[in-house]
């Protein structure tokens, strides 16, 4: 819907680019400029790509990040059984990328009566 949407608004005769490199081209010959961001801004990644050099240097290393969020499985608010997923989520993928399923991974599944 979005690139029907930018192919409207696009000159008559040019086409969308259909590489990231061509449309890094197409903003720079605009004159408009990009920043690259760390995925993960905080100081405790700048303080281990500090320490720890050759890992940070190493496109190859994966860095992941471990989240969970409990749930009720029945709905039922009176029940204390729960569920606890436990996600792994890779953090030197472009964001766009982290969310989609084939890097969101469900590592754990922890059950029981009340949260862990």
């Amino acid at each position: 819907m979005l690139l029907e949407l930018l192919k409207e608004v696009y000159p008559e005769g040019e086409t969308l680019p259909t590489t990231y490199y061509e449309a890094k081209k197409v903003i720079r010959e605009l004159g408009l400029g990009y920043d690259k961001i760390h995925a993960s801004d905080s100081e405790v990644w700048k303080d281990f790509d500090l320490e720890y050099m050759s890992f940070a240097m190493d496109g190859r290393n994966v860095r992941l990040g471990i989240t969970s969020d409990g749930f009720n499985p029945f709905g039922n608010m009176s029940n204390s059984y729960s569920m606890w997923p436990v996600f792994v989520v890779p953090y030197n993928l472009p964001p766009w990328k982290c969310i989609k399923d084939p890097f969101f991974m469900m590592s754990l599944l922890i059950p029981g009566p009340t949260a862990p």
